[in-house]
């Protein structure tokens, strides 16, 4: 099936306070996309159809799609799902689910962290 042709890196965390993250996705067998040791410029595939789509779910309360949005994209030598935050997520972590082809993998989302202090006393 088409799904088994496909590899998510599910160690990628989304949300964080990162506006914009990368999931690496590679198509057919191997660890990488590429045929050559060549690298493939962007130009190179603007006339390309997109090859998959990358959909996200999640079981919050919050429509994902007013938090996060996700669209294939070729990098230059990889395929990747760019994820981008467009609204504040959910002040907790929630697990993501990414589905490309027929393949789903689930992703960590967490909240922005941030430091009250600057300075520790010891």
């Amino acid at each position: 099936s088409q799904s088994d042709q496909v590899s998510v890196d599910s160690s990628v965390v989304l949300g964080g306070g990162m506006d914009q993250v990368t999931v690496p996705v590679i198509l057919g067998v191997g660890n990488t996309n590429l045929v050559s040791d060549k690298s493939v410029s962007l130009a190179e595939l603007q006339n390309l159809p997109k090859l998959f789509k990358c959909d996200l779910k999640w079981d919050q309360d919050t429509n994902i799609a007013t938090v996060m949005t996700a669209e294939a994209q070729w990098s230059g030598t990889r395929w990747g799902c760019v994820v981008t935050q467009v609204s504040p997520g959910p002040g907790h972590p929630a697990q993501v689910t990414l589905s490309v082809l027929g393949h789903v993998e689930t992703l960590r989302y967490l909240p922005p962290i941030g430091v009250s202090q600057t300075s520790v006393e010891i």
